[in-house]
């Protein structure tokens, strides 16, 4: 058997040359290197920036359906306020049916999860921002909208009760009624800005959920007997509401 031995360097060019293409080879694989990491992190961001995305669009549509709602609470409550101090309007039926404002889960899941990862830096500094304050005031939505309900768990109890009311009743109806009526404004204060944030963002929201996925109880009118009222929800056959 014959073996080839290397042959001997002959000089510094050579030398520089067979260094030079070991030099290229492995800049070659390092920029090949790179190349696949930044490949891999934009669809990372990408990935990432489709799920919040899709999130906050869930959650707009939510928001959007209870901002629907805000013409008829006003009015409901207007209504209920008269009753409570003056009684039934003019021979008007004593109200059957109270009814609530709606009450949406919102998400932030995805968000929590990006920001305690630290991945909200795949973000700009403007986006985050706006995200984080969007995100923020979704939370904050949630729990006007939770103490509003235990509001309206006390006014409808006037499906129940008849007037006259005595003195410390009609001081606690109006107690939740005033609840109610603050913690409407909020929700409304906080819906319009999220809905202007995800504008900045062009989220629009999923309308898949939300308005008209499912029925909104306050609007419909406090002569109908609870009967029906159940009937009506189950059907999700509801009046138009105010766009």
């Amino acid at each position: 058997m014959h073996f080839r031995l290397p042959k001997p360097l002959h000089g510094w060019r050579e030398f520089a040359g067979e260094v030079g293409i070991i030099v290229l080879g492995v800049l070659i694989a390092l920029g090949a290197e790179q190349v696949a990491e930044s490949i891999q992190e934009r669809g990372v961001t990408a990935q990432t920036r489709r799920d919040v995305r899709q999130e906050a669009a869930v959650d707009l549509a939510f928001v959007h359906g209870r901002l629907q709602e805000a013409p008829c609470v006003a009015r409901r409550l207007d209504v209920l306020d008269s009753y409570v101090l003056h009684g039934p309007a003019g021979g008007s039926p004593l109200p059957a049916w109270i009814g609530r404002p709606s009450n949406l889960p919102i998400f932030v899941e995805r968000w929590k999860a990006v920001t305690s990862s630290a991945r909200s830096t795949l973000f700009s500094p403007a986006e985050q921002s706006i995200l984080d304050n969007m995100f923020a005031v979704f939370e904050q939505f949630q729990d006007d909208e939770n103490r509003e309900q235990v509001a309206w768990t006390q006014i409808k109890l006037l499906e129940r009760l008849r007037p006259p009311f005595d003195e410390q009743t009609r001081f606690k109806l109006l107690g939740a009624l005033e609840e109610a009526r603050h913690e409407d404004y909020e929700i409304r204060v906080h819906g319009y800005y999220a809905v202007h944030a995800g504008r900045r963002l062009d989220i629009a929201p999923n309308m898949n959920y939300g308005a008209g996925s499912g029925p909104q109880e306050i609007c419909l009118p406090m002569s109908m007997s609870p009967d029906k009222a159940q009937r009506e929800l189950r059907d999700d056959h509801l009046p138009g509401i105010v766009d």
